[in-house]
């Protein structure tokens, strides 16, 4: 086994699906407060502080009125699914390729 060749970074693959998932305003008070929350959501240690978390995930099911469907037809090594499910999305992943079939299953 090895590490998938096209691996993403665990922070960015959670801050992307937040802000594709999230309706941003257009004041400015708003983008500063969004960009604040991006910031922190990017940092690897965002996920060890729970109560921001649960913050994150309520915005997201405010907005997409209960679990949203996060769908990746080409997981790889699956960290969109993996990150999507911390996010307390319903995921769904697949790959043509076992070999990363195997490993996203293992992630």
């Amino acid at each position: 086994m090895h590490i998938w060749w096209a691996r993403k970074p665990h922070s960015v693959s959670r801050t992307t699906q937040y802000a594709l998932l999230k309706e941003f305003k257009k004041s400015t008070f708003d983008i500063k407060k969004n960009s604040d929350i991006l910031k922190k959501l990017a940092q690897n240690y965002s996920v060890l502080d729970k109560e921001f978390l649960d913050n994150i995930k309520n915005d997201i099911k405010k907005i997409s009125k209960g679990k949203p469907k996060v769908l990746d037809p080409f997981c790889g090594g699956g960290t969109i699914p993996f990150e999507s499910t911390m996010l307390d999305c319903e995921t769904y992943g697949s790959d043509y390729n076992p070999v990363a079939t195997i490993i996203s299953k293992c992630v």
